[in-house]
């Protein structure tokens, strides 16, 4: 993927936050956000453009290692924020936040998409990933 993101195919993360309640035979989900990020390089400046849910103006980056940071820290950011707006709420059941960052394959563009689905490759998924902010 990071030759892929180089060479100039932009990429498409989703970054999804949902509280889970576990119950006896089906977890119940509640609090569902999606945040969608576009990553791509700019050939002629030589820099990574990130639009987050489709902004008009892209965030800049001069490295690959400044994107992933950003990616990283505007997680926690928002993992923070529903955490907050969740724990705002009158709950009486303990219900668990978590947090996935994944690899949107559908929108690759057409000539990558095929290979993106055969190959382990363009796996990226980080699974649901809990965060518990008082310790």
């Amino acid at each position: 993927m990071r030759d892929a993101l180089v060479s100039g195919v932009p990429l498409n993360l989703e970054l999804d936050f949902v509280y889970i309640t576990p119950r006896l035979f089906v977890d119940n989900h509640s609090l569902f956000e999606r945040h969608a990020y576009e990553i791509k390089r700019h050939a002629l400046s030589n820099r990574y453009m990130v639009l987050h849910n489709h902004e008009t103006r892209p965030q800049l980056f001069a490295t690959l290692i400044g994107l992933t940071d950003h990616l990283g820290s505007e997680s926690l950011r928002l993992f923070a924020q529903y955490s907050r707006l969740h724990e705002a709420q009158v709950t009486t059941e303990a219900s668990v936040p978590h947090l996935r960052l994944a690899l949107d394959k559908y929108k690759l563009p057409g000539p990558v998409r095929l290979g993106a689905f055969v190959s382990n490759q363009w796996e990226f998924d980080t699974g649901w990933i809990t965060w518990d902010f008082e310790n």
